[in-house]
């Protein structure tokens, strides 16, 4: 539980992964162990190999359905990993935007909701690092929002104006659901040749 949430160094990763191990060779018929496997898995966001083999370990395993749903978002978004992002959509300006027309700049894609205080203080901090960039790096968003009128004031407070993705959808959204997100804010950096 002390590494929830946070980001430990490859040390204690292999620390937790061998507690884990340990508690799975104690209690190999313990319901709990997909789950485990899972929480363990999202230690190693930076060892995507490691990663995906906890994930697809616990897959094999009896568990819930929120986890079985976690897990395939999880492999979804391990799968875009090294590959263009075949990302499109229809911002809340209306107008058509295609992640290829961005080809030759970083972008960095935030998925949020102004719910989300965690969220609203990443777009904030986002929003701050990246204004010394201009327009080298692009910045985009996907709102999960229900209701337009927040998202438009949200950004009306923020004084900006970037491609939002916006369909009232929230974790209904088609492109959510296509990328796999299942937590905000969720922040994705796609390089210039749109990986």
């Amino acid at each position: 539980r002390r590494w929830q949430g946070k980001r430990p160094d490859p040390e204690a990763r292999t620390l937790v992964l061998a507690a884990t191990r340990r508690f799975q060779q104690t209690h190999p018929k313990d319901p709990r162990i997909a789950a485990l496997l899972v929480e363990t898995a999202t230690l190693f966001e930076g060892a995507v190999d490691t990663k995906e083999s906890l994930l697809r370990e616990a897959n094999r395993l009896p568990s819930n359905p929120g986890i079985k749903a976690q897990i395939a978002d999880d492999l979804k978004r391990i799968g875009f990993l090294g590959r263009p992002l075949p990302l499109k959509f229809t911002g809340i300006d209306g107008k058509a935007y295609d992640a290829r027309q961005w080809r030759g700049r970083p972008v960095v894609l935030l998925f949020f909701a102004t719910s989300s205080e965690p969220a609203r203080t990443a777009f904030a901090e986002l929003q701050d690092e990246l204004a010394s960039f201009g327009t080298s790096v692009v910045f985009a968003a996907v709102s999960l929002d229900q209701k337009r009128e927040d998202v438009t004031r949200f950004l009306a407070e923020r004084k900006l104006e970037i491609p939002v993705a916006w369909d009232g959808k929230g974790w209904n959204a088609p492109v959510v659901q296509a990328f796999g997100v299942n937590a905000v804010p969720s922040a994705w950096l796609i390089d210039q040749n749109g990986v």
